[in-house]
């Protein structure tokens, strides 16, 4: 069985933007989502009389699935690029590019800087596009130690338990 290659996507294919910084979460909640946008762009037209896009062909840029990594997701009731099966078109100079949105949020697990990715899996060089993705997790609150009382006095084990917390 003969193997088809899709076509690829236009070179002037890419998300609205090269990062986001979802900035500060607390650790087991859900940031407010930020929307992200893939945009297609007919690089050439054919001439008059159709004002077609000329490349990729047929004006249909095709792309693979778009996942996120580390503690990132994607919400799915605002996923309209993967719902629409990885096309976009850019048909005439009339629509001369296309776009598709999803929203991802934040969900740290644990304190601290957190990076991951907003990437699709084809682009015309054969790379990713990809959104890098940051934000830190905060932790909600210390838990303080149980100090172990040694053998000593009861002035000394009360002191060293005020250094701890």
């Amino acid at each position: 069985m003969l193997a088809v290659a899709a076509p690829a996507a236009s070179a002037a294919d890419n998300w609205d933007r090269p990062s986001q910084d979802f900035g500060n979460q607390n650790v087991g909640s859900t940031s407010d989502a930020k929307q992200f946008v893939l945009i297609a762009t007919c690089d050439a037209f054919n001439g008059f009389p159709s004002f077609t896009c000329a490349s990729p062909p047929n004006g249909v840029h095709q792309y693979g699935a778009i996942t996120t990594t580390g503690p990132f997701a994607i919400d799915p009731d605002t996923d309209v690029c993967n719902a629409r099966g990885g096309v976009l078109f850019t048909q005439t100079a009339g629509q001369p590019t296309d776009i598709c949105t999803l929203q991802v949020a934040f969900k740290p697990t644990s304190s601290g800087v957190k990076t991951g990715s907003l990437r699709t899996t084809t682009s015309p060089s054969g790379n990713p596009l990809t959104v890098t993705l940051k934000g830190t997790g905060i932790g909600t609150g210390t838990t303080a130690k149980k100090c172990k009382k040694k053998k000593r006095s009861a002035s000394a084990a009360k002191k060293k338990c005020k250094k701890k917390k």
